[in-house]
C-alpha cells in the first residue's frame, strides 16, 4: 500500500532533477486504493523552463525513481503547466 511518507521521500530524487533548471515538483495527491500518484510540475521562476524535460519523459523517469522505494506504485501522472492552453513562457 502506498504511504505518503515513502512517496515524499522518493520524490526528493525527482525534485533534484527539475530543481537543476529552477523548477520543482510537488505531490498533489496519492490514492492508496489504486496505487496512483499525481504530481504538479512548477515552472514559475525556473531559469530555463524549456530545459525541463517534457512531461512524458519526466513521468517515466519519476515513476522509475519512485518505484525504487515504492515498488507498489501503479501509475504516476504529472500536471505540466507548459501544456495548458493559457501557458505563456517567461522571457529570459
Amino acid at each position: 500500500m502506498l504511504q505518503e511518507s515513502q512517496v515524499r521521500e522518493a520524490l526528493e530524487g525527482v525534485r533534484s532533477l527539475v530543481q537543476a533548471d529552477g523548477g520543482d515538483i510537488q505531490l498533489v495527491s496519492l490514492d492508496p486504493a489504486t496505487s496512483s500518484v499525481r504530481l504538479q510540475l512548477v515552472v514559475e521562476g525556473a531559469s530555463c523552463q524549456e530545459c525541463i524535460l517534457p512531461r512524458p519523459m519526466l513521468e517515466d523517469i519519476a515513476a522509475g525513481i519512485i518505484r525504487r522505494t515504492v515498488p507498489e506504485l501503479a501509475t504516476l501522472s504529472i500536471d505540466d503547466p507548459r501544456e495548458h492552453p493559457d501557458y505563456v513562457p517567461e522571457a529570459h
